[in-house]
């Protein structure tokens, strides 16, 4: 959902209250195993073709898929990730949701007109969204379920043309994390049942032709907890997952993995001393390059949400100041200094790293927000995208601008 050397992502929301903003310190934190190939050979009724998941060349190429032609409409509740000024994806439905016929909608007119890309086949079948991701203009991958099969479609010309590919088990939920076109990882997961959820990791290096099972919870380390919130790689060996488990109250539950997903690790991190008695709500980090990325943890109880910020490849983080956002749905930055988020109705900017945060808030309808940021980069401003009425419309926005 990003390019390297500008950071754009889209959250998920976690709700806490908001309260006033608020200053605190604290401290800086420190963090081969090789698992058996799992090659299944399996015939997915939408892929209508048969694929292994061990990469292999792809000598059976999936055909091409046309994409679905019906008129898009735009959500607040919507997914959208700018890629620049002027290209956007929008990934429609939630997690668990059937596609229906808005399931996957882009933009290179920076808002203002959108084109459905959505695969046919996911419209017209009875197929939920388990997880997306974009990276750059042209390459998306969106994975679709059901009771007996999960498929993971793969567009390279902007969502002109699709391809599928087949995974060996029916799942609910994904997460997908690309650190380039061609390099990637998807968690996909049944769901969560008493306390636990089992999940899969798979990987992928050549684009999500193929993709290979590298852990899972019934047999590695990967961690069986419930309320996984995504996964996060700022290299081809060094990721993270992010766990919302609420079982202990300032306690963060992070993994961490260094040799591309077959070991996990637990990594602690250091809590602010207004929200220890909180509980936690962790979003994957983001990387706008290897060495520099922003952990978003959103606490309830009223408190706000914390940023952690690592120079070093995530081998330590170091919190911000406690930010009164009551959700994190977008941030942008093009350095660990300038870093621009919003809660879909009020924007925070630090210049500092966190140290200090500045608001602005637009002047909105009741039933307007702010859909999407797009970072500039001089590192001072950034574009913001706003819904009204069923129209977009973008505002410059300069962090002299905030108070």
């Amino acid at each position: 959902m990003k390019g390297r050397g500008e950071m754009t992502i889209q959250l998920g929301t976690v709700s806490v209250f908001c309260l006033l903003l608020g200053l605190t310190g604290c401290g800086n934190v420190t963090a081969p195993v090789d698992s058996s190939n799992h090659t299944e050979q399996t015939v997915d009724t939408i892929c209508n073709t048969t694929t292994s998941t061990t990469p292999q060349p792809n000598t059976n190429p999936t055909p091409k898929i046309i994409v679905n032609p019906n008129k898009p409409q735009l959500n607040l509740t919507d997914s959208i990730y700018m890629i620049s000024q002027s290209t956007g994806w929008d990934f429609t439905s939630a997690q668990g949701n059937i596609f229906g016929t808005d399931g996957i909608l882009r933009t290179d007119d920076g808002g203002k007109s959108w084109t459905n890309i959505t695969p046919l086949q996911l419209a017209t079948k009875q197929n939920t969204y388990a997880g997306g991701e974009a990276v750059g203009v042209s390459n998306a991958w969106v994975v679709s379920a059901n009771t007996r099969y999960t498929s993971v479609f793969k567009t390279s010309d902007g969502g002109k043309t699709w391809t599928c590919t087949n995974l060996p088990k029916a799942y609910l939920l994904a997460w997908m994390s690309f650190i380039n076109a061609q390099t990637g990882w998807l968690l996909a997961s049944p769901g969560p049942a008493a306390g636990q959820e089992p999940s899969d990791l798979y990987y992928t290096s050549n684009g999500g032709i193929t993709w290979s099972e590298v852990a899972t919870t019934q047999s590695d380390s990967l961690p069986l907890d419930d309320g996984k919130t995504g996964i996060s790689f700022a290299d081809a060996k060094t990721g993270w997952l992010t766990i919302d488990n609420g079982l202990h109250p300032g306690k963060v539950t992070l993994y961490v993995t260094h040799d591309g997903g077959h070991s996990w690790l637990p990594q602690d991190v250091s809590v602010p001393t207004q929200v220890r008695n909180q509980y936690a709500h962790p979003l994957p980090p983001s990387f706008s390059s290897p060495t520099s990325g922003i952990l978003p943890i959103v606490f309830d109880g009223g408190k706000g949400s914390v940023f952690y910020f690592t120079s070093n490849g995530g081998n330590t983080w170091t919190c911000s100041s406690v930010v009164p956002l009551h959700r994190v749905s977008n941030l942008v930055s093009v350095s660990n200094e300038a870093v621009w988020v919003t809660d879909g109705h009020s924007i925070f900017v630090t210049g500092n790293g966190g140290g200090v945060w500045r608001q602005w808030t637009p002047f909105l309808s009741k039933n307007a927000g702010i859909i999407a940021l797009s970072a500039r980069r001089n590192e001072t401003s950034t574009v913001v995208y706003t819904l009204q009425n069923g129209k977009v419309t973008q505002h410059d926005l300069n962090m002299t601008m905030m108070r």
